[in-house]
């Protein structure tokens, strides 16, 4: 024991100079936690709790009101009886509280803790004006259903035309796609599937044209869905399966303005098929051929195949979907412009297939006088569709369907630089060369016009007429190669159709409005209408040409003439119409 204390005594200087280490060390980490517990509390944010209660003018207390600190997300609800308690944040300036059918408001906080709101009721919606079948009426005096949709609503996100642009906004409207090739349009079903054999699709009608086509979204005003038969009625038959109507943009009063829309989006494959690969294919057609009883297995060797061709690897790119608008609208009182030019291009998922698109509307108003007002609406356009064989047809199955079948033991070419075929099981097309070589160009043109007088005589009436053409001029060109087996066959086979359809529209009605009082109205419409069609169609074809060069634009350098086509559709309606409603509030 002597010997360790002394040994502890002549070491007294270094373990004091470890314990004034180990202080400086205990003070630093004390130093430390310290700055951090202090910028911690600098940073905390302060809260305040607000209370309250909502209710309604009558002193009903309000449940499910949206409470929210403005320009934020934070919010809360009303419960059952009206109230709500927020926490908001130190420096928030004021509340928003907002309510299906009433008028939002805005509360400044300030030192409040407690803010009790009264909401009024909204007339928003109310006193809105929508279009429905030869005029315009409001909501609130509307006895039918009528859905519509404001051009905000339609120009969100590029679409292919203002059917695609309603698809998840209109209640009780069903909006499907048939196939994603580019270029096709989207079916609309308002009563459901109302026929077996006939059509199910809507009238669309364009500032007031019956069969008019639809322009681009970016250009249109509003859509108004007529739904039943009360709304529908003044279209007759046409409008069995619920109407659609479309006004287009006009020019408003002020300095002429210019705007510019433009949008690019790309389109992938949502899910590719989970295939055999090359060495597992050639295990399954060796297990099929020896479950035959077939002693000569035609592929010895499938690990020397690997994993082959991902023949969907090979035909599905990256779709490109472009969209560009350039306006403009403005005018005086007596003379209003909307004039466009919009252009659309769709570069499909598939390999060679592709839509393009350009067209321009121009929409004049004019006031004459006090009493006739002049106006014309004209839209044109021209599309290019390069569609690619993605359906299962006569002469073969379509792209897609062939890169699910064809053999992922071989490459797209052959060692000679040819497209391979298939060897094995049915003669399939080579999918490449399936989406490649096949030609189907179709290229239309449009031009639809419809223009209008209106005079205002007599007191309370309005008489109205108008004149409007739609004319549609199409052709379209196939032609199959050699390298395919349908072309193989043939030798090659070429065909080129067109057609060319003229609508004709002349319509003229008279209304009666009259107003008794703010609560007591009367509106009287009464009309004539006539309407012509003429549809032209023409085809011709032939086969075993002696060189694929010359596409479909040379039919006279085949061999095996096909029988040519023709045919003509002619038909003529004209009807009188009118409505009466007197609405009461």
């Amino acid at each position: 024991m002597e010997k360790k204390f002394s040994l502890w005594v002549h070491s007294h200087t270094v373990l004091k100079k470890l314990i004034m280490e180990l202080k400086i060390a205990i003070f630093i980490i004390v130093v430390s936690v310290s700055n951090v517990l202090t910028i911690a509390s600098v940073t905390e944010p302060q809260q305040n709790r607000i209370t309250g209660t909502v209710i309604e003018m009558n002193g009903t207390p309000l449940p499910g009101v949206n409470v929210v600190v403005t320009g934020t997300t934070l919010g809360t609800m009303t419960d059952i009886a009206g109230k709500y308690s927020i926490e908001v944040p130190e420096g928030t300036k004021s509340l928003t509280f907002t309510f299906v059918g009433m008028q939002p408001q805005e509360i400044n906080i300030g030192t409040l803790a407690q803010i009790n709101v009264t909401m009024a009721e909204s007339a928003f919606g109310l006193e809105e004006v929508v279009v429905i079948g030869y005029g315009t009426v409001k909501k609130s005096d509307l006895t039918g259903s009528v859905s519509s949709v404001t051009s905000e609503a339609l120009s969100a996100y590029p679409t292919l035309g203002a059917t695609q642009a309603i698809q998840g906004r209109i209640a009780g409207v069903m909006v499907t796609t048939t196939t994603g090739e580019p270029g096709v349009g989207s079916r609309i079903r308002i009563r459901g599937g109302t026929s077996i054999n006939a059509s199910s699709d809507p009238l669309y009608v364009v500032d007031g044209f019956a069969g008019g086509v639809e322009p681009p979204a970016e250009d249109i005003e509003s859509i108004e869905i007529l739904k039943d038969a009360s709304a529908t009625a003044i279209y007759g038959s046409r409008g069995a399966n619920g109407v659609v109507l479309i006004t287009t943009k006009s020019g408003k009063l002020g300095k002429t303005k210019i705007d510019f829309n433009s949008s690019y989006s790309t389109q992938q494959v949502g899910k590719k098929l989970d295939l055999l690969n090359g060495q597992q294919f050639a295990e399954y057609i060796n297990e099929v051929y020896s479950n035959d009883g077939q002693s000569n297995i035609p592929l010895p060797n499938p690990e020397q195949y690997g994993k082959g061709t991902n023949w969907q690897d090979q035909i599905f790119r990256t779709g490109v979907l472009q969209n560009y608008q350039l306006s403009a609208n403005g005018g005086q009182e007596n003379f209003k412009f909307y004039s466009s030019v919009n252009y659309y291009d769709n570069k499909g998922i598939v390999i060679n297939s592709n839509y393009k698109r350009i067209s321009g509307t121009t929409n004049l108003d004019i006031k004459i006088n006090d009493h006739v007002k002049f106006g014309t609406k004209n839209y044109f356009m021209r599309t290019t569709d390069n569609g690619a064989r993605s359906a299962s047809e006569n002469e073969g199955t379509g792209v897609i369907a062939s890169a699910m079948r064809f053999e992922p033991i071989q490459g797209v070419y052959d060692e000679n630089g040819n497209y391979t075929i298939a060897t094995i099981g049915d003669p399939i097309d080579n999918p490449v060369a399936n989406a490649r070589e096949k030609q189907n160009n179709t290229v239309s043109d449009l031009f639809q016009q419809n223009s209008f007088v209106e005079i205002d005589f007599l007191k309370d009436f309005v008489f109205r007429s108008t004149v409007g053409f739609n004319i549609l001029n199409g052709r379209n060109g196939i032609y199959i190669p050699t390298t395919l087996n349908a072309g193989r066959n043939t030798g090659g086979s070429a065909s080129i159709s067109s057609v060319k359809n003229t609508i004709i529209l002349n319509e003229n009605y008279l209304t009666y409005n009259k107003t008794i009082n703010e609560s007591n109205k009367i509106n009287l419409m009464a009309g004539y209408s006539y309407q012509s069609s003429r549809a032209e169609y023409w085809n011709a074809s032939n086969q075993n040409f002696i060189t694929n060069s010359f596409s479909y634009w040379n039919l006279g350098a085949g061999s095996v003439f096909q029988s040519p086509s023709s045919g003509l559709t002619e038909w003529t309606l004209a009807s009188f119409y009118g409505h009466f409603s007197r609405p009461v509030h």
